[in-house]
């Protein structure tokens, strides 16, 4: 087998794509407005029991903020699935557009590389075959 001369590198900036992916997608919108919700629930309670006089409506407040922070909990195993499901798109993408281009390395830009030049980003050319990579897989309406 011949050796390449030398191999092929590009980078990606991996939070531009995950953040375009996850705020134009209904599940990635749902996951975040669901957090959001429930933090802010979280946020009034604490307000309210610093301010609380009556002891008596203490312990309600108490268990209403235990209940909304294991609602937490579970939206945090909702939201590593669906990091998950979104990172194996990134990487089908990326795999198609590597054997395409014959890459050897891509780096994520936002960790490790220092300085790259901007004509071996490959971050857009990844976000376009995801989009493709989705077309494909939708449903055809008849």
């Amino acid at each position: 087998e011949k050796i390449k001369a030398q191999n092929k590198f590009r980078y990606i900036n991996l939070n531009i794509i995950f953040d375009y992916l996850s705020s134009n997608d209904y599940d990635g919108k749902s996951i975040k407005k669901r957090r959001e919700d429930i933090l802010q629930k979280i946020n009034i309670l604490t307000e309210q029991l610093s301010n609380l006089k009556d002891e008596k409506n203490k312990n309600d407040l108490l268990e209403k903020q235990n209940q909304y922070k294991a609602e937490l909990a579970k939206l945090k195993s909702d939201e590593d699935h669906y990091k998950n499901s979104v990172l194996s798109r990134i990487d089908r993408a990326l795999d198609n557009i590597a054997k395409r281009s014959d890459i050897d390395f891509v780096f994520n830009i936002g960790e490790g590389a220092v300085y790259a030049k901007k004509e071996y980003d490959i971050t857009e050319e990844v976000l376009r075959e995801i989009l493709k990579l989705k077309e494909r897989s939708a449903p055809v309406s008849r």
